[in-house]
């Protein structure tokens, strides 16, 4: 999406990469494009081609459920204009600086800061992901319980394979990220005992999410495509959910390659998780079908 003078661009990211947002807005703007919002699609303004420094940092008091400015984040903005750095846009406690001078000291220079913020965030999106599952769950429990009565009649029971379906695509891609995630924790939890440097990754992570994005919306699509199929004809539902189990491990097994940097791994740590997904995604795939075979 763009104009002459503005670009959109669909750019998600985790708090884990932080490093690599700010080596692609440097590079956007020695390009001539500044970013002047990360809110949703992130947005570039057409300006003149020069160097920036750009500090993308967590704010520790500031809310990750809106994007709200409180007193506390206008104190910090305020302080770091002090230092030389000039605020630019905000996504819940995800900051944007930029600065001129390429000397300025960064923002963040404890480690172990930026280590807890990025842990704690990330702990908090986790598990509002995880406190998704049991909601979904009821909620199929629900739609079971309303065909073994007198409302039946109202969905076929390609319904629910869909709907169990899409479950247990989600919980597959909620387990990779939990993985991802702490496999990052790690690495950092070691490298400040052992004083290396804290893993960041390069912009090639924000490519693989979008194309990671991309893929999850494609096979969503795809399963619903199958439940409708199915729904024509309810004699085909068993193939429709061995279709739907395939994409299910497909997409999985996609949610490990490109959530999890295969050079920040090891060999073994790489088939032993992808292993563990296609096991978990089995079990629950299994157990899908011994609920539904009840209702046969």
């Amino acid at each position: 999406m763009s104009n002459k003078n503005t670009i959109r661009k669909f750019i998600p990211f985790e708090y884990t990469d932080l490093a690599a947002l700010r080596e692609y807005f440097e590079d956007m703007s020695s390009q001539g494009w500044f970013v002047t919002n990360i809110r949703g699609l992130v947005e570039f303004k057409k300006s003149m081609p020069c160097r920036l420094r750009y500090n993308v940092v967590i704010l520790p008091t500031a809310s990750q459920m809106n994007n709200k400015i409180d007193a506390k984040s206008l104190e910090y903005i305020e302080m770091c204009r002090e230092a030389g750095w000039i605020f630019i846009t905000n996504t819940s406690n995800v900051y944007v600086f930029v600065a001129e001078n390429p000397n300025v000291p960064d923002i963040v220079t404890d480690r172990h800061e930026t280590v807890e913020a990025v842990r704690r965030s990330g702990q908090k999106r986790l598990l509002l992901l995880w406190a998704l599952i049991p909601v979904l769950a009821l909620n199929l429990l629900t739609m079971l319980s309303m065909y073994r009565t007198d409302f039946s009649y109202r969905f076929p029971l390609t319904m629910l394979i869909g709907y169990g379906l899409i479950i247990i695509f989600f919980i597959a891609l909620i387990f990779a990220k939990t993985l991802s995630f702490m496999s990052w924790s790690r690495q950092a939890k070691s490298a400040l005992k052992s004083g290396k440097p804290i893993p960041e990754y390069d912009v090639s992570i924000l490519k693989r999410r979008r194309l990671t994005s991309f893929l999850i919306v494609g096979l969503v699509a795809l399963i619903i495509a199958a439940w409708i199929i199915s729904c024509i004809n309810q004699r085909q539902f068993m193939i429709a959910g061995i279709i739907g189990f395939w994409i299910v491990m497909v997409i999985a097994i996609m949610g490990l390659i490109f959530w999890m940097p295969s050079q920040k791994m090891k060999v073994w740590e790489i088939i032993l998780i992808t292993a563990g997904v296609m096991i978990g995604v089995m079990i629950l795939f299994i157990v899908f079908l011994v609920l539904f075979s009840s209702l046969l």
